[in-house]
């Protein structure tokens, strides 16, 4: 929970919201730069929001946002939440009101807030500078200033008239967006002091905030998730509006990787949940065990890696227990085309931060892992993918194998 004022009121009624939806945090975001200034924020669910964004952003997008910022439905200052539950392919945005009376299980949310006015009770309580454009994911706040309703003028006011408390623990699950060319050093110094975020993304021209040197990130990508301390320093960082490029030889070793992903997704996409179930009465593994174990093990991996560059980025081990009688199904009741989802997510996780591989030489010890270079763990995993997958098609001819 948050240490601030700042984001108090509305945090704690996202966090019962969030809560009540079965929300888990810390998993890494990502927050991504384009040009004209606007932002896109992707969850490890796959969610993917807009916030300000013109024509030649959106030409941009590696795909399309399932919600824009300045389109919600209903009254700004109405918080929305952005949702697909599992086993439907549907992507889902619902006012508080009607997020509240759900009683399904709504899989890592994203909600959403566009504050429209400063005098209403909501927002006067809540945050003292008000009027803020909010992403709310996995256990982190993102607050854009640049799109936000409140006039500069107004806000330097705000912010000269609030005492900072220098030694305010770090608002460890914050990240602050203000990267408009208005938010000069001192603007941005005064509003780390208020904030305390665990991150500021500033623009290109501020070298330093407060006497943290800047970090100038060249493409457009930065990732976050949820700090474990809140005695640590404010990351400030800035970024380009340009994504990063790989290598031809990286960028070849990802496509093959991904196109033994994607065999293996159209497979699993049409098995039932009872298939997917299916104990082989030769003791070998369910095919659920299969998606689970490829998905996991790239995932790990990866994360390992991401991790030891970039600490924003967490670990994550999904990885099944290896041996039939010791595994459990993380999800017993997802269809087939579900696991190919989760399994297209950790692809997704996998591309949208290869930054993290940037300067690394292909043939050496990845930083972070125990034994895998970089062009070693790709081509491992697209042998994998095959292997697992072929071993399910085997088990559609086992005595006992669901028709459905």
């Amino acid at each position: 929970m948050l240490n601030s004022k700042i984001f108090l009121v509305p945090f704690i009624a996202v966090l019962i919201l969030m809560g009540s939806l079965n929300a888990e945090e810390g998993e890494p975001i990502a927050i991504r730069h384009w040009p004209g200034n606007g932002f896109t924020v992707e969850s490890m669910w796959d969610l993917h929001v807009g916030v300000g964004l013109n024509d030649e952003a959106k030409s941009l997008l590696p795909r399309s946002v399932d919600a824009e910022m300045e389109k919600l439905p209903g009254n700004k200052g109405i918080p929305c939440t952005l949702y697909r539950e599992a086993n439907s392919p549907k992507v889902m945005l619902i006012d508080q009101a009607e997020a509240a009376r759900s009683d399904k299980d709504k899989i890592h949310p994203m909600v959403l807030v566009i504050s429209k006015d400063h005098e209403e009770k909501l927002h006067r309580l809540a945050n003292p500078l008000s009027d803020e454009t909010i992403v709310y994911v996995d256990g982190a706040a993102i607050s854009f200033l640049d799109h936000d309703l409140m006039s500069m003028e107004k806000r330097i006011a705000k912010l000269k008239a609030l005492t900072p408390v220098e030694k305010q623990p770090l608002n460890r699950n914050v990240v602050v967006v203000a990267t408009g060319e208005q938010f000069t050093q001192e603007i941005c110094e005064q509003c780390a002091k208020v904030y305390r975020p665990a991150m500021m993304i500033v623009n290109a021209s501020i070298k330093s905030v407060g006497g943290i040197e800047v970090e100038a990130v060249s493409h457009n990508t930065v990732g976050f998730s949820k700090r474990e301390s809140d005695s640590e320093e404010t990351r400030f960082v800035s970024l380009g509006t340009t994504p990063y490029k790989m290598t031809d030889e990286l960028a070849e070793l990802f496509a093959k990787k991904e196109a033994a992903q994607k065999k293996s997704r159209e497979m699993f996409a049409k098995l039932s949940v009872e298939q997917m179930n299916f104990k082989p009465a030769n003791g070998t593994h369910t095919p659920r065990w299969n998606a689970e174990h490829m998905m996991g093990r790239e995932l790990g991996f990866f994360s390992e890696i991401y991790h030891a560059v970039d600490p924003s980025v967490a670990v994550m081990n999904l990885n099944p227990k290896q041996m039939p009688k010791d595994y459990t199904f993380a999800h017993a009741d997802w269809t087939g085309e579900e696991e190919a989802r989760q399994m297209k997510r950790v692809e997704n996780f996998t591309r949208r931060f290869a930054y993290l591989l940037d300067g690394m030489d292909l043939n050496k010890r990845a930083k972070g892992s125990r034994f895998w270079t970089p062009r070693r763990l790709l081509v491992q995993m697209e042998h994998h993918y095959e292997e697992h997958s072929a071993n399910v098609v085997k088990k559609m001819d086992l005595e006992g194998w669901p028709k459905k």
